[in-house]
């Protein structure tokens, strides 16, 4: 398959001063909702653009697009596309800080971080906010230090529930943490289920851990240099 997409620029002249590259989601259909269009993937961001006209072709049959976006247009595309797109010295694109980041959410976690469910309000509360950090804000330094401070006070807590509900339903819990928080309350409760598996002579034998065994191997790699 091939793919033709136009680029446009804000003057009118042969010499191209702002070029910008819309996110291209082919589509089998093309009666499909145009919002699908850029509804790929969960880590959505909103964008406003700077540019006054795209067209985006693609070759095929059903797979025919033709977009317009007049400057100023406002659009929500992928995290990943929109660092691709952020230039700042062109300016090609003006990012909308998510709710979750702003400073009315940053005084919720400052109160009390572990009462929010950061599931609902972000799956990727962390990997999506440090992301976020890309983009010139002058809100950054508040964000980075809410996001860090944010999981300081809910690592403890999950942690703490991960070694102490063994056999016990924590579906409630788990439903209210991030997505990296679920991965540590699951290294955390395979800790747990392995010392009693040991405990009751159900292991044959315990071995260390895979951060364990390579700071020794930094150490001996020390050694030897």
């Amino acid at each position: 398959m091939s793919v033709n997409i136009s680029l446009l620029s804000e003057s009118c002249g042969n010499k191209a001063s702002k070029v910008c590259v819309v996110y291209a989601a082919v589509t089998k259909n093309c009666s499909e909702n145009k919002s699908d269009f850029l509804n790929a993937g969960s880590s959505l961001i909103n964008f406003t653009l700077s540019l006054g006209l795209l067209e985006v072709y693609f070759d095929g049959k059903d797979n025919f697009w033709l977009l317009w976006f007049p400057q100023g247009s406002k659009l929500e595309i992928p995290l990943w596309l929109a660092k691709g797109l952020h230039d700042s010295k062109r300016r090609i694109i003006s990012v909308e800080l998510p709710k979750i980041y702003k400073e009315a959410w940053r005084t919720v976690f400052s109160a009390d971080a572990n009462v929010v469910d950061l599931h609902k309000m972000g799956p990727y509360y962390y990997g999506f906010g440090s992301q976020l950090l890309n983009f010139e804000n002058p809100e950054n330094p508040e964000i980075a230090q809410t996001i860090l401070q944010t999981f300081v006070a809910r690592f403890r807590r999950i942690m703490d529930s991960s070694q102490n509900a063994y056999n016990e339903d924590t579906s409630a819990l788990v439903a209210r943490l991030d997505e990296l928080e679920r991965a540590l309350f699951q290294v955390g409760q395979k800790g747990l289920n392995d010392f009693q598996c040991w405990e009751k002579g159900q292991a044959s034998q315990i071995t260390a851990s895979s951060l364990v065994q390579n700071y020794g191997k930094r150490k001996l790699t020390e050694v030897d240099g």
